[in-house]
C-alpha cells in the first residue's frame, strides 16, 4: 500500500536560511516575522510560536524527498491502474 502524503508543510524565512516544518491548519499566533512556503502562502507569525516546529535544512531537505517520493509513487501506481484498465478493455 502507498504512504499517504503528511499533513504538513515546510516554510522558510524569506532569505531561506530557516525551515519549519507545521502541521495543516496548525494556528500560529501573529507576529512580525515573515514565512513562505514554495507554493506562495505567506504568513505574519510570533518568532517564539515557531520553535518547536524549526528543523535543519538537511532535515527540510530529506522531507522534501520523502515526499516527492510519495508523488511519484502514487502516480506510478495510477498509471499501471490506468493502464490495466486500458488492456481490459481490448480483451
Amino acid at each position: 500500500m502507498l504512504e499517504k502524503l503528511a499533513n504538513e508543510t515546510i516554510w522558510t524565512d524569506l532569505e531561506r536560511r530557516r525551515f519549519f516544518l507545521i502541521p495543516d491548519g496548525q494556528e500560529l499566533p501573529l507576529g512580525e516575522f515573515r514565512i513562505f512556503t514554495i507554493t506562495g502562502r505567506k504568513q505574519s507569525v510570533d518568532p517564539a510560536a515557531l520553535a518547536s516546529f524549526e528543523r535543519t535544512e538537511a532535515e527540510a531537505k530529506e522531507w522534501l524527498r520523502s515526499q516527492f517520493g510519495v508523488i511519484l509513487d502514487s502516480l506510478h501506481a495510477g498509471a499501471e491502474a490506468l493502464i490495466r484498465k486500458l488492456e481490459e478493455r481490448e480483451n
